[in-house]
């Protein structure tokens, strides 16, 4: 595995930044999906009332080959879009801010194809990606 992302964010002055993260292992891919898990979840303790993903006109939309832009809350909602670890971990911060605190990222893979799911505190996975459009005809 060898994963380069992206993770971006506001910047606190009206743009973005971005934190390059080199992933090689499946334990850092968990740990990296936890800190943008726990980068939303702060977020969502500054601004409690931004809405679901669900809510919104948010859509998946998957990554130009060879990219791999992890997007923050906030930036997810500005552009509207986000591919799998985008939309999963928005969720589980926003089920976290709602009580759920065992809601986690849940990794599917096969061959070299990773996905990112969610697994909610009651033991059921759920698939954002699904849910807003990804394989949609």
């Amino acid at each position: 595995m060898r994963i380069q992302a992206k993770i971006i964010h506001p910047d606190g002055v009206g743009g973005v930044s971005s934190e390059d993260r080199l992933i090689t292992t499946r334990a850092a891919l968990e740990a990296a999906l936890e800190d943008l898990c726990a980068y939303n979840a702060a977020y969502l303790t500054l601004q409690p009332r931004l809405p679901d993903i669900y809510a919104t006109s948010i859509y998946y939309k998957s990554e130009p080959p060879g990219e791999e832009n992890w997007l923050t809350y906030p930036v997810l909602l500005a552009i509207g879009f986000g591919d799998c670890e985008d939309l999963a971990c928005a969720r589980v911060a926003k089920l976290r801010q709602q009580g759920e605190r065992k809601a986690k990222p849940y990794l599917y893979n096969k061959g070299s194809l990773w996905h990112v799911m969610l697994k909610r505190q009651d033991g059921t996975v759920e698939d954002p990606s699904a849910a807003l459009g990804m394989n949609a005809v």
